[in-house]
């Protein structure tokens, strides 16, 4: 794999836009390996494609998250206490 020495196996049917995206996507070199956006470009990844894929991402990200899930900021909140030493400090009751 480092080498880029593998094959597909010939019982696996792949068109030549997949065989394209999966070797620019197993590529060992990480300059040459294929970015996420060129992935959502690429013709392999557009082929019936529904129309409302390409803005799914947008809709997620503004929806209200389900109760009980973290928010972004609570999670840097946690990781910036844990750096400071502060995250899950005991209290003086021993809890």
């Amino acid at each position: 794999m480092v080498n880029m020495q593998f094959a597909m196996p010939s019982s696996v049917d792949v068109s030549s836009e997949g065989r394209d995206l999966l070797m620019r996507m197993l590529s060992p070199d990480p300059h040459d390996r294929i970015q996420l956006q060129q992935v959502m470009l690429h013709p392999w990844f557009k082929t019936n494609l529904p129309p409302e894929a390409t803005t799914m991402n947008e809709a997620y990200m503004r929806a209200e998250l389900p109760e009980g899930h973290q928010r972004a900021e609570d999670i840097r909140a946690l990781l910036q206490a844990a750096k400071e030493g502060t995250a899950g400090a005991r209290r003086d009751d021993g809890q």
